[in-house]
């Protein structure tokens, strides 16, 4: 029987004297004064009193809040889903889709995920709400975790959609699926691409632009010549020309990333004025900011604004790009306590995905920046070493990227030889990739600082060539890299030290124009080895006052590395 006022009141009596519960807030609230003693209470209830008790607190809430119940919609649809299996369980449906909206217009991806669970759940097998639902729910995991569950997920959310709506709906949710999918798990992406492609007929729309953007990677992973780095072949130009007319979709937003449409720097600052101020618009700024115009701490503002809002929102590859490549701005400002702060958010929530997803090799390459500032090569050697060599096939879109940053690493540990075989990979990537493809600048200038470590001359050539005419002419730049710095190592290899020291000088503008200080000290460390390498009459004396000029820098900005090395440059010079 229910208690009436007197004796409830007795018994709240009774538990707060017991310390049992505690005021909660207001005269008529109560909470229990520690979790373990609602936890024991409750698992001292059987399952069959447990489901009856949510049902009752359901009903309760029902009453009243009355004609405000909705407000309340994710409590309900959560004691409702507990009590499943009771004659009315089909009421807490509408609960639990209100949820869902409610946390889709945040947007929070978790809770969206939670909610679409419980709305599958609670929702009859004949309820046309359910297709709605698996959408939802595939989304929501795609942006949340990228795991093989999500790619699942979509995959049956397309089923239902198909048999409820058509097969073009079911093609146009897949598109939707891929980009979400595309930097947690690539794989997972490109099966729904393909699934799409499948479906779709003979559309040649946005839908068929996404779906064949993602496969021609997948096409690329399978091709055993494929060179390292996504190549601007027709059918890729006919898939931007199509997701161009899109530009409010994410989708549009990929090809961009790899492929920017710049000419030069002026090409891509003049771009980067004239667009939009709203999260499409701010990330492609970014993206010419950093890897075409040099503007590391006007892209690290805006990419830090936009990483803080996808970790709010649940977006987990979002956050991880975006505070990544935060992360190698300040890095490459010499900013090296902010670096570390920005790569430990990073990696905490890269650790949520799977390694080998888009984002997550981001997250590597602003640890590999990190180091690169610090000169702790050894350590990164370590971390880099298998994936340079042998990329999974979901890393093959990156692994010229990946095999430069290997090869430079391997000559600046002393493996010489093994360094130069690695280089040998790249060259195919160097002489038919674009020089606006986002990842060629690094590429270009890390094969020659491959050789400058090594003291080699191996494919010097083709290096400066595509260094020249590709990078330093358009004079793109790229973050804890140069152009003109490059150039001065390849110069000073091949026995042309007064052009060498010609590059060296334009070095040292450019990368204090950009406040890029670590890179501006090494150029002094590097002029200063020129020099002792070479070891004429006279050099000792060139090389001393670049060599202390580096040091200082190195010590001001906390680059242990590159202080042993110079160091131990100095007491050879001395000797």
């Amino acid at each position: 029987m229910p208690w009436d006022e007197a004796e409830a009141l007795d018994a709240i009596d009774a538990a707060l004297e017991a310390q049992l519960v505690q005021p909660a807030g207001d005269a008529e609230s109560y909470d229990f004064a520690h979790a373990l003693i609602r936890h024991t209470l409750y698992g001292e209830l059987s399952p069959s009193r447990q489901v009856r008790l949510h049902r009752q607190i359901a009903e309760a809430m029902e009453r009243l809040y009355g004609d405000r119940v909705m407000e309340h919609a994710a409590e309900l649809a959560y004691q409702y889903h507990r009590s499943a299996g009771l004659p009315g369980t089909e009421r807490g449906a509408d609960y639990a889709v209100a949820a869902a909206d409610s946390a889709e217009r945040l947007p929070a991806w978790d809770q969206v995920a939670v909610f679409s669970r419980m709305a599958l759940d609670l929702l009859p097998e004949a309820d046309a709400r359910r297709a709605q639902a698996a959408c939802r729910l595939g989304l929501a995991l795609a942006f949340s975790s990228g795991s093989d569950e999500a790619a699942h997920a979509c995959a049956e959310a397309a089923d239902l959609i198909a048999k409820a709506r058509g097969l073009d709906s079911a093609a146009n949710y897949l598109a939707e699926a891929v980009p979400a999918l595309w930097g947690t798990n690539p794989p997972g992406a490109w099966d729904l691409a393909e699934r799409g492609l499948a479906i779709i007929g003979s559309r040649r729309d946005a839908t068929w632009a996404t779906l064949a953007w993602a496969d021609a990677f997948r096409r690329d992973a399978e091709d055993p010549d494929y060179v390292g780095m996504p190549l601007l072949t027709e059918e890729r130009r006919q898939i931007i020309g199509v997701l161009k007319q899109s530009p409010d979709s994410y989708a549009a937003l990929s090809p961009q990333i790899f492929f920017q449409d710049v000419r030069n720097r002026e090409d891509a600052i003049e771009q980067a004025a004239e667009l939009r101020a709203d999260r499409l618009g701010d990330l492609r700024r970014a993206l010419l900011l950093i890897f075409s115009a040099g503007n590391y701490r006007g892209a690290r503002e805006l990419l830090q604004q936009w990483a803080e809002r996808a970790e709010r929102e649940g977006n987990i590859a979002g956050a991880v790009t975006e505070w990544a490549n935060a992360t190698r701005c300040s890095y490459t400002l010499g900013e090296l306590e902010e670096g570390d702060a920005a790569l430990a958010r990073c990696e905490a929530l890269a650790s949520r995905l799977l390694a080998t997803s888009t984002a997550g090799i981001l997250a590597l390459a602003a640890r590999f920046t990190g180091g690169l500032v610090r000169g702790e090569f050894e350590s990164l050697l370590a971390q880099l070493g298998t994936r340079a060599n042998q990329p999974r096939p979901e890393e093959r879109w990156a692994a010229a990227p990946l095999r430069a940053s290997g090869a430079a690493l391997m000559a600046m540990n002393g493996y010489s030889d093994a360094a130069i075989s690695l280089l040998a990979t790249v060259i195919p990537a160097l002489e038919r990739g674009e020089g606006a493809f986002v990842n060629y600048t690094l590429i270009a200038c890390l094969a020659a600082d491959a050789l400058w470590a090594a003291d080699r001359t191996d494919y010097l050539d083709v290096i400066e060539r595509n260094l020249r005419q590709k990078v330093v002419e358009p004079d793109f730049r790229y973050v804890v890299v140069d152009g003109r710095l490059s150039l001065s190592r390849l110069c000073a290899l091949s026995g042309r030290f007064e052009e060498a020291s010609d590059w060296f000088a334009r070095a040292r503008t450019v990368l204090e124009e950009q406040g890029a200080r670590p890179l501006r000290a090494v150029a002094d460390y590097d002029e200063a080895l020129m020099y002792a390498r070479r070891g004429a009459a006279g050099d000792r004396e060139r090389a001393l006052p670049l060599l202390d000029a580096a040091l200082v820098q190195f010590r001001e900005i906390g680059m242990t590395g590159w202080i042993r090395r110079g160091e131990e440059l100095r007491e050879q010079l001395m000797a």
